[in-house]
């Protein structure tokens, strides 16, 4: 494995299918070796094809792939916890737990990058404890990989989120993102409740509260539901001058959204 570590780096245009032929004739007791030759590996194609091959032959063999996890090199645990994404199921998540927190950031992007296109639910479990991340990339990444499961428990994972008494805390980036997150999987469910963020009362005008009303008023023009559009044109004849100009703004936000610029300012 060693011999074949200096090969690889010598010759950074070996083809990526003759990498996994070849590892192919090495057999399972190989794995563990493999695994802790990433660390050696210089060229990130040279990477990538031994990522595909231990996530394809390493499925049975999950005790085995996740020695990487707690290696000292941070590259040895990302590319670890990349293949153990990609195999996916409870074992190799229960694995990913571990290292949710790693201390190096580019750890847990890996993790939450590559659970993006996980099937088992259990990942959604680590993408919530990844939304609270101190790293903004992280969390950013860990919502957008939430939103692509989609379905209601993707929905409810974001809605514990936003519904916790921490949330009116939240910077207003994140807040956005959340509620964006909230209002895209929520569709019809998520109206309600934005809608009465937008107009809830701030007479002490809290910098958070009202935040939380612009990231709201974001969220609902990134809302393809029909319900959406009512809300706003609603809004749109509050008496209260503020909630009617911002209504009005982030009508024509979805609008633009919905059916492109040229169809922005039809009346619907």
């Amino acid at each position: 494995l060693q011999l074949l570590a200096e090969a690889l780096n010598e010759q950074p245009e070996m083809d990526q299918k003759k990498i996994a032929v070849y590892l192919k004739h090495l057999g399972w007791e190989s794995l563990a070796g493999i695994t802790d030759l990433l660390g050696d590996i210089q060229h990130r194609q040279h990477r990538d094809a031994i990522c595909n091959y231990l996530s394809d032959e390493g499925k049975n063999k999950v005790d085995l792939i996740s020695r990487g996890i707690f290696d000292k090199r941070w590259f040895v645990v990302r590319n670890s916890a990349a293949i153990l994404a990609r195999i996916g199921d409870d074992k190799a998540l229960n694995y990913l737990f571990k290292i949710v927190n790693h201390e190096e950031k580019r750890v847990r992007l890996a993790v939450v990058e590559n659970l993006k296109n996980c099937t088992n639910l259990k990942a959604l479990e680590i993408l919530s404890k990844s939304v609270m991340d101190q790293d903004a990339e992280v969390r950013e990444k860990a919502v957008h990989s939430i939103i692509s499961y989609k379905g209601s428990e993707a929905f409810q994972v974001i809605e514990e989120v936003i519904q916790s008494e921490k949330f009116i805390t939240f910077e207003y980036n994140d807040k956005k993102l959340l509620l964006e997150a909230y209002s895209i999987l929520g569709g019809d469910k998520a109206v309600s409740f934005l809608t009465g963020l937008i107009l809830k009362y701030n007479l002490f005008r809290n910098p958070a509260r009202e935040s939380q009303r612009l990231a709201a008023a974001e969220a609902l023009a990134h809302n393809q539901s029909e319900k959406a559009e009512k809300a706003l044109l609603a809004l749109g004849s509050s008496w209260r001058m503020n909630i009617r100009s911002l209504a009005t703004a982030t009508l024509h936000k979805r609008r633009t959204l919905v059916y492109g610029e040229d169809n922005a300012d039809n009346d619907r």
